[in-house]
């Protein structure tokens, strides 16, 4: 073949996959934040933006003052910005890629350009390019005079600003820069290493303070970022299939142990490559932990960075294409194996055998990346999510008019979220005055306009070390929003009111109920002298005690708060910084004889929670207030499922009593809230989602979501059960959605026993109430009694609302 063709065919192609590169990064798949979890925390960092807060002071979160640019919530105003961003990004990455193509050569530069376009992760994707900057700077080789400044300063402001979105950037780019200072140190490059340091501090400050941050909220934003990350591994662990651990575990040995060796077998004098090697080894630590505390998606982020590292480990042999070439053409003018050099053939060979387990452990990483999302399809659902991104991305790039046209059609669909999530009510009595949320829904704040004052830890759920409880109480004591929008909302399974204790506790002592709406209960701040009086917790208990040890409470309807104090032991604090901690579970035992189970942070639970009676609900919380839940507990007991091994054996629990007044407001609020649908009040409903009223059919009805349910005690003249009930389907036709299934059952003998049973089809129901009245068995044992609502027959959990429009009991 002749040469220049060959060269031209080699050029064509590395444009053409450049191209795909970039076109595969840019990013103009905003979405609608919809007020669920973490679309609202994305959709908060365009609000903090906005409105020119300040990190550190006023936000102590996870993400940096950069964020905005990285979330993918669409705001109107940011628009632009974000497109912009991810263009920069792309672009970035194309000009390293560059680098890659002449220093490594084409088939590395393909194999590293494959991992970037099929198996793109999140945070990954950031890893990935702190960590290509860094192999490329170091095997670079020209770091001496005037160019060495200045690369080193390009690579530093690059890992700078990358460090400002997120923390576990800024822990991977200080890191990153670790290895850079040492790799200059031991090269006696002592001037270059005190620029990178200064440099560093330098860009870190500038770029800080572009943002419009203040310079003095610098030191606060990294404290609050580094207890967050601290108290992350212990609050936010979510545990998986032991399996995927033990692949994860492979898949990292492979490197620690097999790749390097054979990759430093050749390079004996290579300094650059044994610190890209070391910070790989700094950098995949981290990506692992990020994926495997919290095992759910994410940990496809790090089977993204490890499809990286292998095609990185690809490209770093990049020097023996040639030699293997040259070995190739040495061996054909051989007659006779007697002449061969040995060693040559043994290298040629062991070159081979590395880049072959190499190329192979990157398509390993893919494919587990691409199962985590699409599970057996996942090659079919890979590849055609990856074209069909590319080829909306070339249309926008080629047509950018149709940019402006999707940003139509997306200020359409977010004035239509906005009305879905409007609080015209709650709207009208705050109007311009600051608000804040409890405790992740911050969507409803910033859809309705109002005049959001967010506490520092502003999702609850992630003030759980001590610091961050006090922080969010000193903020709510210094700057105190006059209204809180609350729903009774947590994650994973925690107990019901943990996250943010300290907050709470000021909240509900000192602001008063004003009104509901969506769900939400909206309190106002107390203004009066009276209003605000002082009611101190009275300890009442306070024993040393073990796991599986039962304490009895000794509660009654007024509210019982606790503070435990269970401490990891050595072999626990080494598990949790190799892997992640134990999970701690709390087990309760209520005055009926129920038993309910959920997990514990043991850090939140140094400060006291409320913790009898159990309020899962809002309509708990209300009745808690006045005292008429009737969730009482007996006993709790503490439990350590994967064994009490990794902690102290003694656990100190702190039992307080409650002494405030009842509240007035809360108490009007029981009496009207349901009593022209429920006429007779319920001790109990339990719900996953918020009672809402609604008009149907010009009558007030309930909107009762599956599974649920809600129990009434029966009088000794009682003799029927009576309800009217009706079906809100996700769609008429059969298939689509299975209807709803009421059930009247009664408690007896510690279980409940079917009474009555009555199933809504979709294609039947509509705006239609049937009567669904039954009475009770003669004889019945039953004390109490519950109307219940589950998912059709199908078990299909699809959005199927059941109506209820009247429930009595006589």
């Amino acid at each position: 073949m002749n040469i220049n063709f060959k060269k031209t065919i080699e050029d064509g192609v590395f444009f053409l996959v450049l191209i795909v590169l970039f076109c595969s990064i840019i990013n103009t798949s905003q979405f609608i934040s919809d007020g669920n979890l973490d679309p609202s925390w994305q959709n908060s960092y365009n609000y903090f933006h906005i409105m020119s807060m300040q990190f550190g002071s006023n936000i102590a979160f996870t993400y940096g003052p950069l964020a905005y640019l990285y979330v993918q919530a669409f705001s109107p105003e940011l628009y632009w910005d974000k497109i912009i961003f991810s263009l920069i990004l792309a672009l970035a990455v194309c000009l390293i890629m560059l680098i890659v193509r002449r220093k490594f050569g084409l088939i590395s530069f393909l194999v590293l350009s494959c991992s970037f376009i099929i198996c793109r992760g999140y945070d990954s994707f950031i890893f990935s390019f702190q960590l290509l900057l860094l192999a490329v700077f170091l095997m670079n080789r020209r770091q001496e005079g005037y160019r060495g400044y200045v690369q080193a300063a390009l690579l530093i402001c690059v890992i700078a600003a990358t460090g400002l979105i997120k923390f576990t950037f800024m822990l991977s780019g200080t890191a990153l820069i670790t290895v850079l200072l040492l790799s200059f140190i031991l090269r006696n490059h002592w001037r270059l290493a005190l620029f990178g340091v200064i440099w560093f501090l330098i860009s870190v400050s500038v770029i800080w303070m572009v943002l419009g941050q203040e310079l003095f909220n610098l030191p606060y934003y990294l404290v609050n970022s580094f207890e967050i990350a601290r108290g992350y591994n212990e609050a936010m662990a979510i545990y998986g299939p032991v399996s995927t651990v033990l692949f994860t575990i492979v898949l990292m040995a492979a490197y620690v142990i097999v790749i390097p060796l054979q990759v430093l077998k050749n390079y004996k004098n290579n300094i650059e490559l044994l610190f890209v090697l070391l910070g790989m080894c700094g950098f995949i630590f981290i990506s692992w932990k990020h994926g495997i505390v919290r095992q759910d998606g994410h940990i496809a982020e790090f089977y993204s960075f490890m499809s990286f590292i292998y095609a990185l480990l690809f490209a770093m042999n990049y020097k023996k294409i040639n030699e293997n070439e040259e070995i190739i053409a040495w061996l054909a003018k051989k007659k006779f194996f007697r002449d061969i050099d040995h060693e040559y053939l043994i290298l040629a060979a062991s070159n081979i055998l590395k880049r072959s387990i190499s190329i192979i452990l990157v398509f390993v990483s893919i494919s587990a990346f691409g199962y985590t999302f699409y599970s057996e399809r996942f090659v079919q659902e890979l590849v055609f999510s990856r074209i069909h991104s590319l080829k909306e991305n070339v249309h926008f790039i080629t047509h950018p008019s149709a940019l402006a046209e999707k940003k139509k059609g997306m200020d359409m669909q977010y004035n239509e979220m906005s009305k879905k999530l409007e609080l015209p009510q709650i709207k009208r009595i705050v109007g311009n005055q600051t608000v804040d949320i409890y405790n992740f829904n911050q969507d409803y704040a910033i859809y309705n306009g109002l005049n959001w004052n967010p506490r520092p830890v502003f999702q609850g759920y992630s003030a759980y070390t001590s610091k961050l409880l006090q922080l969010n109480k000193n903020d709510l004591i210094a700057n105190a929003p006059e209204f809180v929008l609350f729903q009774n909302q947590t994650i994973d399974h925690r107990f019901p009111l943990i996250d943010d204790s300290l907050w709470l506790y000021e909240i509900l002592h000192k602001y008063k109920f004003v009104t509901q709406e969506k769900g939400f209960l909206l309190f106002q701040q107390r203004h009066s002298v009276d209003e605000l009086a002082s009611y101190p917790l009275e300890m009442y208990k306070s024993e040393q005690t073990t796991f599986e040890q039962t304490i009895d409470i000794e509660a009654d309807n007024r509210l019982v708060y606790a503070s435990i104090h269970i401490q990891s032991n050595a072999l626990g604090k080494l598990r949790s910084l190799l892997f992640k901690p134990a999970q701690v579970n709390l087990s309760i035992q209520f005055v009926d004889g129920e038993e309910q189970v959920f997990r514990i942070i043991p850090e939140m639970l140094r400060e006291p929670i409320l913790l009898s009676p159990l309020n899962e609900t809002n309509d708990d919380v209300m009745r808690a207030l006045v005292q008429q839940n009737q969730r009482i507990m007996k006993s709790i007991k503490i439990s350590a499922p994967a064994g009490s091994k990794y902690f102290n054996s003694d656990i100190r629990v702190s039992l307080f009593r409650d002494h405030s007044p009842i509240q007035s407001e809360v108490e009007n609020y029981l009496n009207l809230q349901w009593s022209d649908i429920l006429k007779r009040s319920p001790e109990r409903i339990e719900t996953e989602h918020p009672l809402e009223k609604v008009q149907v059919a010009h009558s007030p009805t309930m909107l009762f979501h599956p599974k649920a349910s809600m129990e009434f005690k029966l009088k000794p003249e009682d003799t029927s059960l009576h309800a009217v009930v009706g079906l809100r389907p996700e769609a008429k036709q059969k298939g689509k959605s299975d209807g709803v299934q009421f059930y009247w059952e009664g408690f007896s003998d510690n279980e409940w026993k079917a009474i009555a049973k009555f199933n809504l089809e979709p294609d039947k129901f509509s705006d239609d109430f049937v009567d669904f009245s039954t009475l009770l068995p003669a004889n019945t044992k039953y004390t109490v009694v519950r109307l219940r609502v589950d998912y059709g027959k199908a078990n299909d959990s699809s959005w199927d609302w059941a109506l209820i429009k009247e429930v009595d009991i006589n």
